[in-house]
């Protein structure tokens, strides 16, 4: 809301009721000529009718051009707001997208561990195998050397 201070000149009178009727006649004729005075650049304070508007119009035109101003805000809020809304909504279509992405590579690492874990151990019994033929040949001492290049053998074949 705007505070808008308005004077003017009247005769004096030592009867107040009549001295403010008078100066509410006053005021009330000269709306239509109120306009801004001076280079004042403090728009907030100093206001006055349009050139060929009364000030009541003027008012008016002014609490219009708000409310437009208002809705074009809140349009673009919405907008905005709406914006936001769809960029999250494909942040989590993506999210979901790569955690079913990462669940598929994990149950395929999984098999994957599944089917080699059991390798690892006829890997072992090979190796194993080849220290203990190199062993048997240097005649060094070992135990179980046989038993070792047997379980290497059978792994093998």
């Amino acid at each position: 809301m705007v505070g808008v201070i308005l004077c003017t000149d009247v005769l004096g009178n030592p009867d107040p009721r009549k001295e403010l009727l008078d100066a509410k006649r006053a005021l009330a004729a000269a709306i239509p000529d109120v306009s801004r005075e001076g280079a004042h650049t403090d728009e907030k304070t100093k206001y006055g009718n349009q050139d060929g508007l009364s000030f009541l119009k003027t008012i008016l035109n002014d609490m219009d051009k708000l409310k437009r101003d208002a809705d074009e805000r809140e349009k673009r809020i919405n907008q905005e707001i709406a914006q936001i809304r769809q960029d999250a909504n494909q942040k989590e279509e993506q999210t979901v997208r790569r955690m079913e992405t990462f669940l598929q590579e994990t149950k395929e690492l999984k098999h994957q561990v599944k089917v080699l874990k059991p390798l690892r151990g006829v890997a072992v019994d090979i190796r194993s195998r080849f220290f203990a033929i190199y062993r048997d040949k240097e005649n060094l001492p070992g135990t179980g050397v046989k038993s070792v290049i047997r379980d290497g053998n059978i792994a093998a074949h």
